[in-house]
């Protein structure tokens, strides 16, 4: 798998975990807690995804 190739996967897999929680936040019975750990997470999948577009 050459570098290109890597991080088009990357990008895949980022958007696929937002895509997730995602999916997660827009469950009415989450408690604060875990909504606040979704938004989290989908926080930081976005800005991974955002430093592997720069950086192609």
């Amino acid at each position: 798998m050459n570098k290109k190739e890597a991080m088009d996967k990357s990008i895949q897999l980022c958007q696929e975990r937002i895509n997730q929680v995602d999916a997660k936040l827009k469950d009415q019975s989450l408690s604060n807690l875990q909504r606040t750990m979704y938004e989290s997470e989908k926080t930081i999948a976005t800005e991974e995804l955002a430093k592997i577009q720069a950086a192609k």
